[in-house]
């Protein structure tokens, strides 16, 4: 069951806000087919893009990691996998 717009919550959700088209670039180019494999890749990619703003601050870094460990990343998977058999 949904819980905030449509997504699990709403870590998941600003994720897809904010990434959905990186995401959806990344899917086109890597063509994963295991929605796993592309979940822990979206991981990896949006670590890669919050990584600078952690590295310093020790209680940023706190903060973020207790943001990461909510997203469900097969869920943004999955709709990402979706969008790019849709196009």
């Amino acid at each position: 069951m949904s819980n905030y717009n449509g997504w699990k919550n709403w870590e998941t959700w600003v994720c897809n806000l904010w990434l959905a088209e990186s995401y959806f670039d990344y899917q086109q180019e890597a063509q994963h087919d295991n929605t796993h494999d592309l979940a822990e890749a979206l991981k990896e990619l949006t670590y890669e893009v919050i990584g600078e703003a952690t590295t310093e601050n020790l209680f940023v870094r706190e903060i973020v990691q207790g943001f990461m460990n909510t997203v469900d990343f097969l869920e943004l998977a999955e709709h990402t996998s979706d969008d790019v058999h849709e196009q």
